[in-house]
Formats: structure tokens, C-alpha cells, sequence
């Protein structure tokens, strides 16, 4: 499965339209960029985006990565700004522990997680 960091990076080089524009944008490497793209086309055996003119579009397999991609990426967003997770999109971030406000809101105040693991307080 793609990691947070490796979906930021393939939405960006299709929002941006290329990996300099899209590693500029997200504050990493280009070769960073390069590797999440080459790391998920294989793992996937698909290619994502084809180059015109120097700029990256999607294929049709990269459009439904694209789509589901940005619906993952809206839903850990949310996640984040309610403090259930890690910030979205850095490996190293400490766990955030859910604000005692949510708990009353179907969550377990407990809960937290932080990069693959979930941990009960």
C-alpha cells in the first residue's frame, strides 16, 4: 500500500505537473519525488503519468490513483485536525494524543497513533 508521503508527492506532480514543481511545492527533494512516484508505479505495476511536452499526465491508471489518492488524503487530513494522527505526510512526527473534548464524539480518548502503529494510553 502507498504511504501518506508517497500519495502527497503523486498528487503534487499532477497538481503541479511536474516532480521539480511538485518537490519545490512539498518541500523535498527532486529525487524524493522521483523515488515515491517510481516506488509506487512498480510496487503497483502500473504506470501512472505519461510525459507531453515535458510535463507528466496522468494515465487512466493514474487517474483512479489520483482519485482515490486525494479521497485518502482528504480523510487523514481531517484525521489530523481533529489530533487523532501523526501530521500527515512526515515519517518521524511524534504521536498526538486525541483532545479530551473528542472524546464524548464517538472516539476513544485513548487512542493514538503514530506512523504504522496504533497505541491504547
Amino acid at each position: 500500500m502507498p504511504s501518506i508521503p508517497q500519495i502527497r508527492s503523486i498528487v503534487a506532480i499532477d497538481r503541479f505537473g511536474t516532480v521539480t514543481a511538485a518537490a519545490e511545492a512539498l518541500g523535498l527533494s527532486v529525487s524524493a519525488v522521483s523515488n515515491h512516484l517510481n516506488g509506487v508505479e512498480r510496487k503497483l505495476g502500473v504506470t501512472l503519468f505519461s510525459r507531453k511536452g515535458g510535463r507528466f499526465v496522468s494515465t487512466k491508471q493514474g487517474s483512479t490513483f489520483l482519485q482515490l489518492g486525494r479521497s485518502t488524503l482528504a480523510l487523514v487530513d481531517q484525521m489530523y485536525g481533529v489530533g487523532c494522527v501523526a501530521a500527515p505526510g512526515y515519517k518521524d512526527t511524534p504521536r498526538v494524543p486525541l483532545p479530551r473534548s473528542e472524546a464524548g464524539h464517538g472516539f476513544d480518548s485513548r487512542l493514538t497513533v503514530s506512523r504504522r502503529h496504533v497505541h491504547t494510553a
